[in-house]
């Protein structure tokens, strides 16, 4: 853990805090700096291999390689640079927003609306051109606007693809692995289990086999790992009184979605889960569901292939080739959201967001 620290300390938050490093910044101090830190064994080793060595456990080293999870990728393939991860939620710790994640939006939203900032909801873009003077036409349903920046928040590759129109980029970026999807069930419980807490794992026991299925063979697992979220064990007000509220996922191949004989499976494997270890029939107990998987996900948000995390980090050097948060090719186009740098979930997303207000401010 403090080595995990001291490699977030010396690398990773200046990774996450700044735009990616292009040619022009290779003699900059601060750059300068962390060379020896990025020129390390960890560079070389892949988390899992890293993890091997430090750990030696096989179930340790499990719980450590579940981080690669945390950006959609493969910890047998991965930099273990990314050994990092633990250390912000082990030792600085995480939190649990009132609301749950949703309020994080609602506050951004209502603090946006406090300063002037007027919304348009509902709305269809067409598309967006570049002027000679290097401002943009929108093209919205029967309306257009001409704005001086845009900055596109959904995954980059529709934007190229639909929006912008830009085969080649869109080429360029598509040739690049996608991170995992997901399969997930929202069930509803009329039953309250004891030794669960917010967030539960019921690991595969050939990992490695796993995840060759998610990223190689595009196949599912026979045995796949089980997350379980319960909200409900922290916000009681999730669900009603002797109930929870379920959120079970699956980790997926990205543009796989599964079959009604799999789906079945995969909630039989739950299932059986649920009777081994607390001998209880959870079936008896589910008064609703809801599934989610690849082509949902990717209906609903827009995430190519349902994607949860844009490009996978598979490879060593994948973060440095990680889609960047300002247009090489347009000068006022800017980039954040979960498939640019620094990455996805709610702490990158917001980063990435911030790294683009300083951009826009810097330039003023």
């Amino acid at each position: 853990m403090d080595r995990s620290k001291s490699t977030y300390e010396q690398i990773g938050n200046f990774f996450t805090d700044n735009p990616p490093a292009g040619i022009k910044d290779i003699f900059k101090r601060d750059l300068i700096i962390r060379y020896p830190h990025f020129l390390t064994s960890k560079l070389r080793k892949t988390l899992h291999q890293y993890n091997h060595t430090a750990l030696g456990d096989k179930k340790i080293v499990q719980i450590f390689d579940r981080f690669g999870t945390y950006n959609g990728s493969n910890p047998f393939k991965m930099s273990a640079l990314y050994s990092m991860i633990p250390h912000l939620e082990q030792n600085k710790g995480t939190f649990f927003p009132t609301g749950g994640m949703r309020a994080i939006v609602d506050s951004l939203y209502n603090l946006a609306v406090e300063q002037g900032v007027k919304f348009k909801f509902n709305q269809t873009i067409n598309s967006i051109s570049e002027m000679e003077n290097r401002s943009f036409v929108i093209k919205s349903g029967m309306e257009s606007f001409v704005v001086d920046k845009v900055v596109c928040a959904i995954d980059h590759l529709p934007f190229y693809e639909y929006i912008l129109k830009d085969v080649q980029l869109l080429a360029k970026y598509r040739k690049q692995e996608r991170s995992s999807s997901a399969l997930v069930f929202y069930w509803a419980v009329d039953k309250v289990i004891p030794e669960f807490g917010l967030h539960n794992i019921f690991f595969s026991e050939n990992y490695r086999e796993e995840f060759e299925a998610i990223f190689k063979t595009k196949n599912f697992s026979i045995s796949p790992t089980i997350y379980i979220h319960i909200s409900s064990v922290i916000n009681h007000e999730d669900a009603p009184e002797n109930c929870q509220n379920w959120f079970v996922m699956f980790n997926t191949p990205a543009g796989i979605s599964p079959t009604t004989k799999q789906i079945i499976e995969l909630r039989e494997l739950v299932f059986k889960q649920m009777d081994l270890h607390f001998k209880i029939d959870l079936n008896e107990h589910i008064l609703f569901e809801k599934t989610w998987d690849a082509k949902g996900i990717e209906a609903d948000t827009g995430s190519e292939q349902g994607a949860l995390y844009g490009a996978s980090s598979n490879g060593k050097l994948a973060a440095l080739r990680r889609h960047g948060n300002k247009s090489k090719k347009y000068q006022n186009l800017y980039f954040c959201g979960g498939t640019v740098h620094p990455g996805g979930g709610i702490p990158l997303v917001l980063k990435s967001a911030k790294i683009v207000s300083h951009l826009m401010t810097n330039e003023r």
